[in-house]
């Protein structure tokens, strides 16, 4: 199935390729937006692509990373060495609550940002100086700037087995 036409689930696991051969592992924190995708990173690396059992005790580096479908796609060989290898898509699924953990972003330029709601029940309206101030912008990241954010958050994490 193309990434494009892929359906997440709320809560499924996911593993991101490291470019020093470990692995990162995250799960859909919100899926139903139709344009990017929230996930949360754990502070987890790990020699294998499989999550291990205990990932749901392991503390977040990530909690709010923007994605799109582009990480599950099929690298292209001359993609790959830029854009790193391609993230694999588990079976597992969350156990607790899934929802994410910030649902209001900055959108727009800085002339004229307003504030969005990630689960759409809000329409988007002007964004106050104070939440300016206290908001992350949105904008989802891509390949392969969603890698290396999590790579410079999990630098001093060490792999395990």
């Amino acid at each position: 199935m193309a990434a494009s036409r892929r359906r997440f689930q709320q809560g499924q696991y996911f593993s991101v390729p490291l470019t020093n051969g470990m692995f990162a592992h995250g799960y859909f924190t919100e899926v139903d937006n139709g344009q990017m995708y929230l996930t949360a990173i754990h502070r987890l690396v790990t020699r294998t692509a499989e999550p291990p059992a205990d990932i749901e005790d392991v503390p977040l580096a990530i909690p709010n990373l923007r994605i799109s479908t582009a990480e599950f796609r099929r690298m292209k060989a001359h993609e790959e060495p830029y854009l790193g290898k391609r993230w694999i898509l588990t079976n597992r699924i969350h156990t607790g609550e899934v929802a994410p953990f910030e649902r209001y972003f900055i959108l727009g330029s800085n002339s004229n940002p307003r504030v969005w709601d990630v689960l759409r029940r809000e329409a988007p309206r002007p964004a106050t100086e104070e939440e300016r101030a206290r908001m992350e912008p949105v904008g989802f990241d891509i390949p392969p700037g969603t890698r290396v954010a999590i790579e410079r958050a999990l630098a001093e994490v060490e792999p395990r087995d």
